[in-house]
């Protein structure tokens, strides 16, 4: 399902190679080489033949396959666009949502794909410093606090015990409201606790056992 775009990305890295070296590369028998030449070729037609220099067969024995100069170029542009976005978003004077001259707006589509387009460069960063990329998370879903912390506070005598548990569904909302009426304790911008902590794995129990383990097993 992936591999035909592993091949463009591969196609991406030299001027032109063999379909035989790019098997090989992928680590693809010839029959399932075939199957991503074939697809490959759709994507060429799809795009109004903008993928490939030339044209190719996939039945030849020798196909040379070489991409088009701009397809060669696309990723360099798409990283190009996300970091000017992150510069004008974090870093320039002008509204960071507004687009062009005032034209149109960033939508929640646009940030997404920007955001994903980061998370590539990022991936790309780690593999080439051959680094592990840990604590990914989205804080507007985690709930570490009111699951176990606030319960944890509560047995080790730091909450008053009577204290009930806060009636909201993740601690970006606790957070808000704790950091709006209280600004001299919880400067902002905060994070939670979501990143790197025992508390991820962890839910409240019972009177004997304050937590217990969210689950009997971890996948990884």
């Amino acid at each position: 399902r992936y591999l035909p775009f592993i091949a463009v990305q591969r196609l991406m890295q030299v001027e032109k190679i063999s379909a035989k070296e790019l098997f090989d590369g992928l680590g693809i028998s010839g029959k399932a080489g075939k199957r991503v030449l074939k697809r490959l070729l759709e994507m060429h037609e799809s795009s109004g033949k903008g993928l490939f220099a030339e044209d190719f067969n996939v039945d030849d024995e020798d196909v040379v396959l070489r991409l088009n100069e701009n397809a060669t170029n696309y990723w360099l542009r798409i990283k190009e666009i996300a970091l000017s976005t992150v510069e004008k978003v974090f870093n320039s004077s002008e509204h960071p949502l507004m687009l062009g001259e005032g034209e149109s707006w960033l939508t929640v589509l646009d940030m997404n794909a920007i955001n994903l387009m980061l998370i590539q460069m990022l991936r790309e960063q780690a593999l080439n410093r051959r680094v592990l990329v840990v604590g990914i998370a989205k804080d507007t879903s985690a709930s570490d606090y009111i699951r176990a912390v606030i319960p944890y506070a509560k047995r080790e005598g730091v909450i008053p015990k009577e204290e009930k548990l806060p009636n909201l569904r993740h601690d970006r909302a606790f957070l808000t409201i704790l950091s709006s009426m209280n600004p001299d304790l919880f400067s902002v911008p905060w994070r939670t606790l979501s990143y790197d902590s025992c508390f991820t794995t962890l839910v409240e129990g019972d009177t004997e056992v304050p937590l217990r383990a969210a689950r009997q097993v971890v996948a990884i």
